[in-house]
Parts: structure tokens; C-alpha cells; sequence
């Protein structure tokens, strides 16, 4: 089965939003928003208004499905590696087998 286009994935994320927004209609909470839409109206066309409120929405719900995609992956941790015991190199042994004692000004 081959993968959806973006496209599809697009119209298929329109085809939700637009359930969404016909249950919003048939709602009881819409009436709280219409003042504030008559508001509006007084600068802006009632289209221009309407589609504000969607982009609004749509990219709200975007940004939420995202956030929670995004938690959902980091909160699956990656199986954690036991630590490597760490080598010394050829340096850091030549160091290691100095006298630690400072160093004494030879005399001629």
C-alpha cells in the first residue's frame, strides 16, 4: 500500500476541520462569540472575519497535533549504551610515568 501523497494528507485534514467546524455550528458555545464577531463587522467583511477565525483554528490544531507528536517521540528513550571504559592514549601514559617531583635547574 503505497504512502499518501501531501495532498491527500492535506484533504484529508480539511475534510476533519470541516466536521469541526459544522459541530461548532450546531453548538451551544457560539452564541458567546457573537458579539465579538459583530465587533469585528463594523471594520472587516463577515467572510474575512470567518476565514481568520479558521486559519487560527486550523493552525492552532496543527500546532497542538505537532507539540504532541513531539512529546510523544522524546518520551520514548533510546535504549542507553553502557559507558566505554576509557583508554589512555600513548600521551597521556607517557605523563602518568613522570616523576611527579618538580623540575631542578641542572648545574654545568
Amino acid at each position: 500500500m503505497p504512502l499518501p501523497t501531501l495532498a491527500q494528507i492535506q484533504e484529508q485534514r480539511i475534510a476533519r476541520f470541516t466536521q469541526l467546524i459544522q459541530q461548532t455550528l450546531a453548538g451551544e458555545r457560539l452564541a458567546s462569540f457573537l458579539p465579538l464577531v459583530s465587533q469585528l463587522s463594523e471594520d472587516y467583511d463577515a467572510q474575512a472575519i470567518a476565514a481568520a477565525a479558521l486559519q487560527l483554528a486550523y493552525t492552532s490544531i496543527q500546532s497542538e497535533k505537532s507539540e504532541q507528536a513531539t512529546l510523544q517521540v522524546l518520551s520514548k528513550k533510546a535504549p542507553e549504551r553502557p559507558a566505554k571504559p576509557v583508554k589512555p592514549s600513548k600521551t597521556n601514559q607517557r605523563y602518568e610515568t613522570r616523576d611527579s617531583r618538580p623540575a631542578t635547574p641542572r648545574h654545568r
